[in-house]
């Protein structure tokens, strides 16, 4: 071919891989243009690592370590920054990365799925600010970004769908050797599902083909049926619910500290509770938590009276309370939630309690 074309390779930069599960093997003695060939253990092919032993781990590790990269930059801005600004620029220049030919990956050990997972999770704290001891629950609610595990599951299905509706260009199509439908002349459940192929070894089972078939037949029949690429996606998405505006509202270190009173994670009381200091007490001796911050402690008496000032004299709330100055009220709009917001922020600075402000 290469003749044919007058096109030269340079056979002392060709590379061989022997992909095998073995332990012990024997290497086959290839030559190209009667040059031997080096064996290597893996191989960067359009942007992933395939290793000898059919594991993502090289790769995984790979991107992971660009992903730790591009957010020591991002680490760098977390204080001049917007939370906004911040989250635009993880999903569009880190997120990517992590999902790079990710339906073909997908099925990795679990503990490369935590570490992937991980690396979103410090995005999450560097753009919501919160510290290590925070749940991942308020990382993903404070966000509204979605598990990578879960974008992977629809990623697969989406591809799917394509190739149930010979979306896909044949040579993708002809890589499901096992997307024959079940022959059933019964007009039961299962007759639309496809056969999924026979799998010896989990690393097969896991792989792209069983993997995506299995996930497939799990779906409701109606859903796979949808009319149109779109409403199909829209079906099997769990789109978590999307953070208020507000939340984002007020000079960045304010909203940092505001967002820490919201999560229980920078009180004397909170932090007692995770092991990290020996005591609970304010510097007034009470115990230190949100209601004890806002409400009681003598310590900020003129900044509490200017704070319900404010909240009194320009909003018709029903009731002042901790759930209310840390998170809002739905009831209202955004105008009235980020006076709120503002006056809480106003009472934070005031305190004098963070001195870092």
């Amino acid at each position: 071919w290469s003749s044919k074309w007058l096109l030269n390779f340079n056979p002392s930069k060709t590379k061989a891989v022997f992909f095998t599960l073995r332990s012990n093997y024997t290497l086959p003695k290839l030559q190209f243009q009667h040059c031997p060939l080096e064996f290597i253990t893996s191989h960067k092919h359009l942007g992933l690592v395939l290793s000898q032993d059919l594991s993502w781990s090289a790769y995984i590790d790979s991107i992971v370590k660009k992903a730790y990269q591009r957010l020591g930059l991002l680490k760098k801005l977390k204080f001049t920054i917007c939370r906004k600004t911040l989250s635009k620029m993880y999903t569009t220049f880190i997120r990517p990365l992590l999902e790079y030919s990710s339906i073909v990956w997908d099925g990795c050990p679990l503990q490369y799925v935590e570490k992937l997972e991980k690396v979103q999770l410090y995005a999450a704290r560097i753009t919501t600010g919160l510290p290590i001891i925070s749940s991942r629950e308020s990382l993903y609610l404070e966000t509204g970004w979605e598990p990578l595990s879960e974008r992977r599951r629809v990623a697969k299905l989406n591809t799917m769908y394509k190739v149930h509706n010979n979306l896909v260009p044949d040579y993708l199509k002809h890589s499901f050797p096992s997307t024959r439908r079940r022959e059933s002349t019964y007009n039961t459940r299962n007759r639309e599902d496809y056969t999924i192929p026979k799998c010896r070894l989990e690393l097969y089972r896991k792989s792209f083909v069983p993997d995506t078939i299995k996930k497939w037949n799990n779906l409701n029949v109606s859903v796979r049926n949808n009319p149109s690429y779109s409403s199909f996606k829209n079906s099997i998405r769990h789109i978590p619910t999307k953070p208020p505006l507000y939340f984002s509202y007020g000079t960045r270190c304010l909203n940092i500290i505001h967002t820490k009173l919201r999560h229980n994670c920078i009180l004397n009381y909170d932090l007692f509770r995770k092991n990290i200091i020996e005591s609970p007490k304010c510097a007034c001796g009470l115990p230190e938590d949100s209601y004890h911050f806002f409400f009681v402690c003598t310590n900020y008496t003129l900044a509490r009276n200017e704070l319900f000032r404010c909240l009194l004299h320009s909003t018709q709330l029903p009731v002042i309370d901790c759930h209310l100055l840390l998170w809002g009220d739905e009831a209202q709009n955004d105008d009235t939630n980020k006076h709120i917001f503002s006056s809480v922020q106003k009472f934070i600075r005031d305190s004098g309690r963070f001195t870092k402000i």
